[in-house]
């Protein structure tokens, strides 16, 4: 692990910008109470990320777990963000089948996202990048406006957010252009840093320039390279010291979640933030 980050980033992020971006913890159904208490007590969000996987999705059961949530949120006064579903989603695909099993998905993300009072709910575009075929890309685009035109339209109505964040996308292009040719103020972008330097050949600038004021969500944490290991900020290759002043920069004020896998590392990176409660470890 590196060296533990001392007090010059919070001065360099002032100097940066007047403003603090929003900022949020990621959390799955086995660690929603710690990040629920860890948020509170820092008086942060959270994204809830529970829903994103099959489990907890299954006719049976979700209504029990949104209502459970809704009841364990009722004191929380964060923001809070959903991860829609995105295992096996495919709202690119050319199948009719697939289609209309992401577009239920989807819906029922928007009744969730309603349920537990969220106004943003992101989803994976879910390119696949290993068809190296401009046929494909084109393809995809189309297919993809086709669907988040709808989709876009019922989240205005519902006053959601939703965000496309990249995942195995080696060009911005690639989200860019959908949510140009959509149009919607209700579609805007979700900037993972950790899948844009695992899986993409450009520098996080590139993204950045390119995406801009498309960007309204952003997850953040690190790796050593070669797999998406969710560790905290100072533990892998991605220097944050760096990275947080010029996210600070971007036009819409995004928010930054940290998306990290073990409670301590969470408590462990906020220190890079000037919160409530928050001591460098």
């Amino acid at each position: 692990m590196a060296t533990l980050v001392d007090y010059r980033l919070n001065r360099q992020l002032s100097k940066v910008s007047s403003r603090m971006n929003p900022i949020a913890i990621a959390c799955k159904h086995e660690n929603f109470e710690n990040c629920l208490a860890l948020a509170a007590t820092h008086g942060i969000g959270l994204e809830i990320q529970s829903f994103a996987f099959p489990p907890l999705l299954n006719d049976d059961e979700w209504e029990g777990m949104v209502a459970k949530y809704a009841n364990q949120l009722q004191s929380f006064s964060g923001t809070v963000a959903l991860h829609g579903a995105f295992m096996d989603m495919a709202p690119g695909s050319p199948d009719k089948s697939f289609l209309d099993v992401t577009r239920q998905r989807t819906l029922r993300d928007f009744e969730i996202a309603h349920r537990l009072n969220t106004k943003i709910v992101n989803f994976h575009a879910n390119f696949i990048a290993t068809i190296h075929n401009d046929d494909y890309r084109e393809g995809w685009t189309k297919r993809m406006v086709e669907f988040y035109k709808p989709i876009a339209r019922e989240a205005e109505k519902m006053g959601l957010c939703v965000v496309l964040e990249n995942m195995w996308e080696f060009d911005p292009s690639i989200i860019r252009r959908v949510l140009e040719e959509v149009g919607s103020s209700a579609l805007a972008a979700c900037l993972d840093i950790g899948h844009s330097q695992l899986f993409s050949h450009l520098l996080l600038e590139d993204w950045l320039q390119d995406l801009n004021d498309w960007i309204a969500h952003i997850h953040i944490n690190n790796n050593y390279g070669e797999i998406d290991e969710h560790l905290a900020l100072d533990d892998g290759v991605l220097d944050y010291e760096k990275i947080l002043p010029r996210l600070a920069e971007l036009p819409r004020t995004p928010t930054i979640v940290l998306e990290i896998e073990r409670i301590e590392d969470i408590e462990h990176s906020l220190s890079f933030f000037k919160l409530p409660h928050s001591e460098k470890s």
